[in-house]
């Protein structure tokens, strides 16, 4: 099972490729439906669908350090990461596999088993816990 380092500021978390692949998606899904999201913001979810569109395992490189450069930029994931929350809390206990599959479409990974939304709070929780180690 591949694993990607995601850091920022010196500091890096190590993560489960199929754990954080539903995360991104989710927070681009988010990100298309927020207003007025800063420009790094903006290209920060270019770069996403970027790395989601041409995935190789263990080569996930969220670019924090590039792209979230200040308070507003780490404001705006956070609440990003706030919305995919909700989101994962609706599903329950486990997320169906058709539809975690259906976020990873561009990556070619596919869910057979429903996905345990603990292991999704989990990885936000991580990511979330990086930026705020400020």
């Amino acid at each position: 099972m591949a694993h990607s380092y995601v850091s920022f500021r010196d500091r890096e978390i190590h993560l489960k490729d199929v754990d954080l692949i539903p995360i991104m998606a989710l927070v681009l899904e988010e990100s298309n439906t927020s207003h007025a999201l800063s420009l790094n913001i903006l290209k920060l979810m270019e770069q996403w669908r970027s790395t989601l569109s041409g995935y190789a395992p263990g080569c996930i490189n969220c670019e924090l350090d590039q792209h979230v450069t200040d308070a507003d930029s780490i404001g705006q994931l956070l609440i990003l990461f706030e919305k995919v929350e909700i989101r994962i809390q609706k599903s329950g206990e486990k997320m169906p596999a058709n539809e975690v599959s259906a976020l990873a479409t561009d990556t070619m990974i596919k869910y057979f088993d429903d996905y345990p939304t603990l292991a999704m709070n989990s990885t936000l929780g991580k990511i979330k816990g990086l930026l705020l180690e400020v």
